[in-house]
C-alpha cells in the first residue's frame, strides 16, 4: 500500500512531504516589512541557546530582517505553544515602552497569535495599527477574529 508521511523526513527512505517553515518565516517578515514595521519580534515557545537560532521558520525571518536592516528580536513563552501563553505574552508585550515594544510581531504557530492578540487588545492596543501579528498554519480560528489572521 503506497504511504507518504506529513512532517518530516524519515530514515527509511518512505515518500514524505513537509512544509517549507524557513519560507514561511520569509514571507512572514517580507509582509511585515511591507506594512512599514521597523521594530519585528519572534514570538516562539522553545527557548535557544545564545549560540542556537536555527528553528526554521525564524532563520527564515531573521534573514529578511538582516537584508532589510530591521531589528528583530525573539521573544520565548513559557515554553507553550497554547493560546493562554500567547495571551500572557500579549499582556506582558503591552506593557513595554514604546521604544522598545516590537511594532510587528511573527507568531511560531496561530495558536500563540491568537493568545497574543487577544493580550493586546485587552491591554487596548490596537491590531495591526499600533502591532501588526501574523501567525504560521492558518488554522480556521484565526479567521473569526474581529481583525482576522
Amino acid at each position: 500500500m503506497p504511504v507518504v508521511y506529513l512532517g518530516a523526513g524519515r530514515a527509511d527512505g518512505s515518500d514524505w512531504a513537509a512544509f517549507d517553515y524557513e519560507q514561511g518565516g520569509r514571507l512572514a517578515a517580507t509582509r511585515l516589512i511591507g506594512r512599514g514595521c521597523k521594530r519585528l519580534a519572534y514570538l516562539t515557545p522553545y527557548a535557544y541557546g545564545i549560540d542556537r537560532h536555527d528553528e526554521p521558520r525564524h532563520v527564515g525571518f531573521a534573514a529578511v530582517c538582516a537584508e532589510n536592516n530591521v531589528s528583530q528580536t525573539m521573544i520565548t513563552t513559557r515554553e507553550e505553544e497554547t493560546r493562554a501563553a500567547g495571551l500572557e505574552a500579549g499582556l506582558k508585550i503591552a506593557t513595554l515602552p514604546l521604544s522598545e515594544r516590537p511594532d510587528g510581531i511573527f507568531c511560531h504557530n496561530d495558536m500563540l497569535a491568537i493568545g497574543v492578540y487577544c493580550g493586546l487588545r485587552r491591554a487596548g492596543v490596537r491590531v495591526p495599527e499600533e502591532i501588526a501579528l501574523v501567525g504560521y498554519d492558518g488554522i480556521e480560528e484565526g479567521l473569526y477574529l474581529d481583525v482576522p489572521l
